[in-house]
């Protein structure tokens, strides 16, 4: 795990759930964000949050499905429609290299089949979805809060959810139930593959993010744009 030297908050960096990070720990310094999966429930914790701390930068990081033929699970994409150009711009001053650029699109629900993608890929333009980013935004500019996104891809687009919404993403209890979902498993052998390419495609998605989530932040506690500039930020 990524230890942070401590010090003043600086950064915050969200995700829906806390399966999404790998290696960052939360400190004075950096803030770590788990919204929850949803419009609702996702703009309200951020607005909370935003309430009590206003960070330097906001990094809206976790997974979201291919759109796109060519994206493949374990890529990562900067959300270039979902992020701060000036933040982007002062970033990259510091000689931050981030991920290909994708256009990410927010559906208010679950995309679960290959052709629902496909559709939405052609009536939409994007290469990503998720299901918070659109509103996420909406908070952080709200209160001026510098923001750039970033997303990992877990699906792609030719796979279908092994299991109905409702067992995979329970939005009431904000969790996946796993005894549900081990249930279904059971009594459709035939959604296990599934099952496990979805795991090992988020498991890619989460160490990539990781990755580039580390890149940044480095970038960013070099930057005066940010706040005071720190030497060493990870150990």
């Amino acid at each position: 795990m990524i230890h942070l030297t401590r010090c003043q908050p600086r950064f915050a960096v969200t995700f829906s759930l806390p399966f999404e990070n790998r290696g960052l720990r939360q400190d004075e310094r950096l803030r770590i964000w788990y919204l929850g999966i949803g419009r609702f429930t996702a703009k309200a914790a951020l607005a909370t949050h935003l309430l009590q701390e206003r960070p330097q930068l906001l990094v809206i990081a976790g997974f979201a499905g291919a759109l796109c033929p060519e994206i493949r699970a374990g890529d990562a994409f900067l959300c270039e429609n979902m992020s701060d150009a000036v933040t982007i711009q002062a970033l990259l001053t510091q000689g931050w290299i981030p991920p290909p650029s994708a256009h990410l699109h927010t559906n208010e629900k679950l995309v679960s089949s290959s052709s629902e993608k496909f559709l939405l890929h052609r009536s939409t333009g994007g290469d990503l979805v998720d299901m918070e980013t659109l509103f996420l935004i909406e908070v952080a500019r709200l209160h001026s809060i510098p923001f750039i996104t970033i997303r990992a891809v877990s699906d792609d687009v030719r796979m279908d959810l092994p299991a109905p919404e409702s067992i995979l993403y329970d939005t009431r209890r904000q969790r996946t139930r796993l005894l549900a979902l081990a249930a279904h498993l059971a009594m459709k052998p035939r959604c296990i593959p599934g099952f496990l390419k979805l795991l090992k495609g988020s498991l890619c998605a989460r160490s990539q993010l990781g990755l580039h989530l580390r890149s940044v932040l480095r970038a960013a506690a070099a930057s005066s744009d940010f706040g005071e500039k720190s030497g060493t930020f990870f150990k």
